[in-house]
């Protein structure tokens, strides 16, 4: 192994070391007792590979958190069998079925792959999880309260895969239980002009986007391209969710989730 595989492989060391110690009373854990180096340490899941399975689910494991929230989310879009948009979120992992919409979405994978990161994210009294404009509100504050664990993005042209935007929608052009919407970043944004972006993104949408993955009528989850438009500053300030849709001006944010 070379100095440079070393040092990689041994970031995952204390996330590791904590899934070991799991497995009390079996030799993997009285290795972990013990202190392993980074060679050993691979030689450990090697030899066990329920650990390294564990190790690599639904959990937030290298440096960086955004791109193992866009992981989660393209393994669950590999995983669907069937899926609807709606605002009452069901999920049956076993059978394939995510009946959600785009904040159940969201919510689902950060308490699977970040749940101290979920948790810093507020609900509103009278609902149990937290709804598309309050992931705007709590991302679109990062710029002026910084909270542990999350970073503000400024401009579009600076997000990258695993980053979420959110907006919220204007009380006047909602429609029943629908406050805005949020998505994750599957790609770093390509400008189409000079001032607007094409986004590739993971949600569960009701819509379809450009290039759509989703082939029913129903919604649901799934990938594609939204065009979001910026200004001067290059932060955006509209969205179009497909080339035949309307632009809508809002608010819109955009947060990452990092390493403290």
């Amino acid at each position: 192994m070379s100095s440079s595989s070393v040092f990689h492989f041994s970031r995952f060391i204390p996330r590791t070391l904590a899934i070991v110690a799991t497995f009390v009373g079996t030799p993997a854990a009285q290795a972990a007792q013990a202190g392993l180096n980074p060679c050993q340490l691979r030689d450990l899941l090697v030899s066990h590979p329920s650990m390294a399975e564990v190790q690599s689910e639904d959990s937030v494991s290298g440096a960086d958190g955004a791109e193992e929230l866009a992981d989660a989310a393209q393994r669950l879009l590999g995983d669907v069998h069937e899926t609807h948009y709606q605002h009452k979120t069901h999920i049956d992992r076993a059978a394939g079925a995510y009946d959600l919409d785009c904040s159940g979405f969201v919510d689902y994978l950060l308490k699977q792959v970040a749940p101290e990161r979920f948790s810093q994210i507020p609900v509103e009294p009278g609902h149990v999880r937290p709804r598309a404009a309050v992931y705007f509100r709590f991302l679109n504050r990062l710029r002026e309260q910084p909270v542990p664990g999350w970073q503000a993005v400024h401009q579009l042209g600076d997000a990258r895969r695993g980053d979420i935007i959110a907006w919220a929608l204007q009380a006047s052009t909602r429609e029943s239980g629908d406050t805005g919407h949020v998505v994750i970043v599957a790609a770093t944004p390509v400008l189409k002009s000079g001032d607007s972006y094409g986004v590739e993104v993971y949600d569960s949408s009701g819509i379809r986007h450009d290039d759509d993955s989703r082939t029913g009528r129903t919604g649901g989850v799934g990938s594609g391209v939204i065009t979001f438009r910026i200004n001067r500053s290059g932060e955006p300030i509209a969205f179009q969710f497909n080339s035949r849709a309307d632009i809508h001006s809002e608010a819109i944010a955009i947060g990452r989730l990092v390493r403290e």
